[in-house]
């Protein structure tokens, strides 16, 4: 059924049943809540929104400080301009999401209160922690100093061993080491957090020069307000935006928490995530502890690692080995590349299975590796205009024009650094996706038109149904009978009240038991699992140290490490995973319940009336309107993860074990939560079921049924007809359909 005809059908019934709303409504009401049928202007919306949500493609960039992502997104964007400026630091990275815009517009986010509190007791920690390792290091000199009788340290060597204990503090503690820079910048710059407010909004106007001189001030290393800068969310009229959104996230060791878990939420939302890795280190430690932050649950439909500034890589062995020649060069370093890939992946699988196939479509053929150079397509855009390029593009020229003289003569160079730069590679697999996008809108919008023109088709035999049953029961009651009826249950009502209520009350009883063995069971099974889980995000790094003190002796140890980005994303998905898995059993059960509450019923009315007493169809649907009627609410659970949780890259040694054992302890308390909440939920639903007014409801029901029904047989004649034109309209919609 086509957009325009579904609205239509749907209109159609609508208008029968405002004009026979008196026969029609109830029953109506109780068809449409049952199949979940919209009203028309609802369809029509839905069906707008199901291609305004899906039309939009979302792009995710994911890559460590200084691996190209800027350069990257400038040849993308912004045709080879030095736009969006290089980030020197992990505090000078925001969260950046650029898309198409009517008119130029940028608005900043900035750190809030607790954002800033956060970093200065981060910052702290820093020092007390600086001190300490610079405390034991002067400790462990001034015992090693036999020659010095007053043990003392020169300040040559006190300042060595002040480097040396930054140096392993910049190794193992790099989200407080970001932490106590992002503070000193505060500190130093000069502004009033309170005059900044949350965000500021700027309009511009002019060419793409006035957004760059903009984006110094806020994001770039040396800006006034950098510090203080949470995110940026950039609008431009580029045609190249439209129906795009790119999100440039920061690299590991963000020492903002909140900006932490905003830039998990936007990759999780994203249809294509660009993995940028620096070919010369290629798939390292830190990538592989950013792509922690990416997950298959979500969704993300196509991954790829873009291996970038490939141009630093044309020389040395590569050359040798290939002659010099410019293609050959290239498929060697991707080879490479891709060789690097498998084995990085094929060991994380190997030693994290609860990995699962989040990465494997990049082991799916060699389109999952892509190789980049960003500053080759900004010389190629703007070749003619040599005299404005900054000294970093002139820098790449010089190296290219001296390894490859053959391949950057005047006549080749803007085919070789087309080539190089490889940007056309990107924007096709980005194609791909958005081709991918416009079948799956289509997709979407073909089964919404199924399922709900199933359900219109139901709602309309449903309503011939129920006016074939009213004309039947019309035609076959005989009136004198059906006030005998209505006498006798009128005589009968206390007693009646009285088991259906008792019959209430044991169905109650027996789900309340069943909801609460699936409870223990489901959580029981789970809590022996994800202490597994966590465990398989912990791994080991050899450690040198020294023993002796006339006599060193260098030995290794394994010290502990936690990928705590892991750790955090699976107890994340653990939560809803658990709450998702206990609501649809609830639902499944509630379900069970009308179910068993309906037959209780219908078994104590046959037991009070015979079918010649009352009629059968009469006793159905006042009880099945009845139990629909009943409203019971969702269950609903929020894990709020602890502040000592958040991600915080990889983690070794003693605050490795810390992180463990708190996350272990957090998810023993999502297990506790959530069966006291369980437990506490079914006890609510237990006491609201049992005081719900069911007998006076159904009693009430079939009275006013009754009535209704002695009404319309006195007026036989004229209701019969009335139902007639019903049928036909409802027919004649049907075959319209």
């Amino acid at each position: 059924m086509e957009q325009n005809g579904i609205v239509a059908y749907r209109e159609n019934l609508q208008q029968v049943v405002d004009k026979y709303g008196d026969f029609l409504g109830e029953e109506a009401s109780r068809l449409g809540a049952e199949h979940g049928i919209p009203t028309a202007e609802k369809l029509q919306a839905d069906l707008v929104a199901i291609a305004e949500e899906e039309r939009l493609l979302r792009i995710g960039i994911v890559g460590r400080v200084k691996s190209g992502k800027s350069s990257l997104l400038n040849a993308l964007i912004f045709g080879g301009k030095s736009v969006l400026p290089k980030a020197a630091t992990p505090m000078t990275a925001a969260l950046t999401a650029l898309s198409y815009g009517d008119a130029m517009q940028v608005e900043m986010e900035f750190f809030t209160r607790g954002d800033i509190e956060d970093i200065a007791a981060k910052a702290g920690e820093y020092e007390r922690l600086l001190k300490k390792k610079t405390d034991e290091l002067l400790k462990k000199q001034k015992s090693r100093s036999l020659t010095n009788l007053r043990g003392s340290v020169s300040p040559e060597n006190r300042e060595r061993l002040q480097r040396r204990a930054e140096r392993e503090m910049r190794d193992n503690h790099p989200v407080l080491v970001a932490s106590y820079e992002q503070h000193g910048k505060i500190k130093s710059s000069g502004v009033s957090v309170g005059s900044l407010g949350e965000r500021k909004v700027l309009n511009l106007s002019g060419d793409l020069s006035g957004l760059q001189d903009q984006l110094k001030e806020y994001v770039g290393a040396d800006g006034k307000y950098m510090p203080f800068t949470k995110s940026v969310n950039i609008w431009l009229p580029q045609e190249n935006l439209q129906d795009i959104v790119i999100v440039d996230t920061p690299g590991i060791n963000d020492p903002i928490q909140s900006r932490e878990a905003r830039t998990q939420e936007h990759l999780s939302q994203c249809d294509v995530v660009l993995v940028v890795s620096p070919s010369g280190q290629f798939i390292s430690d830190q990538d592989m502890e950013l792509m922690d932050r990416i997950t298959s649950k979500e969704g993300i439909r196509e991954l790829y690692v873009v291996a970038a500034q490939v141009d630093t890589q044309l020389f040395g062995s590569a050359k040798a080995e290939n002659d010099g020649q410019l293609d050959r060069v290239l498929d060697h370093i991707v080879e490479q590349n891709r060789d690097q890939l498998e084995t990085v992946i094929e060991n994380l699988k190997k030693n994290n299975p609860e990995v699962g196939n989040t990465y494997d479509q990049l082991l799916e053929g060699k389109g999952r590796i892509i190789y980049a150079a960003g500053l080759c397509e900004s010389l190629k855009l703007r070749f003619e205009e040599q005299d404005g390029w900054d000294e970093g593009m002139a820098h790449v020229w010089r190296n290219l024009q001296e390894g490859y003289p053959d391949f950057f003569t005047a006549e080749a160079a803007l085919l070789n650094l087309d080539k190089l730069s490889n940007i056309a590679a990107i924007r096709e697999k980005v194609d791909q996706v958005r081709g991918e996008k416009d079948r799956i809108i289509e997709d979407r919008i073909g089964d919404y038109l199924q399922d709900k023109g199933q359900a219109l088709r139901e709602l309309n035999a449903g309503l011939l149904r129920y006016v074939g049953e009213r004309q039947a029961e019309i035609e076959g009651t005989d009136v004198e009978r059906l006030r005998e009826q209505r006498k006798e249950l009128e005589t009968s009502l206390e007693k009646v009240a009285f088991d259906i209520e008792e019959a209430q009350e044991e169905s109650v009883d027996s789900i309340e038991k069943s909801m609460k063995g699936e409870l223990n069971k489901r959580i029981e099974e789970e809590k022996r699992k994800v202490a597994d889980v966590i465990g398989s995000t912990r791994g080991t790094r050899p450690e040198e140290y020294e023993v002796g003190i006339l006599f060193k002796d260098k030995r290794t140890r394994d010290l502990q490490t936690i990928r705590t980005n892991a750790v955090v994303k699976h107890l994340s998905n653990f939560c809803e995973d658990r709450v998702e898995e206990i609501m649809d059993k609830i639902q499944e059960q509630k379900k069970d319940w009308r179910q068993d509450l309906t037959s209780r019923m219908t078994k104590v009315l046959r037991a009070h009336f015979s079918d010649d007493k009352l009629e059968a169809t009469m006793i159905r649907r006042a009880i099945k309107k009845t139990v629909e009627a009943i409203d019971i609410p969702n269950f609903e659970f929020e894990n709020r993860m602890p502040s000592e949780l958040k991600a915080q890259g990889v983690l070794e040694g003693d605050e490795a074990e810390e992180f463990f054992h708190a996350a272990c302890d957090h998810a023993g308390d999502i297990c506790r939560s959530l069966k006291k909440e369980g437990r506490s939920y079914i006890g609510r639903f237990t006491v609201d079921m049992k005081r719900m007014p069911l007998a006076h409801l159904l009693l009430e029901g079939l009275q006013k049924d009754i009535a209704a029904l002695e009404n319309a047989i006195e007026n036989k004649e004229m209701e019969l007809k009335r139902i007639g034109l019903i049928k036909g309209e409802l027919d004649s919609i049907k075959e319209a359909a």
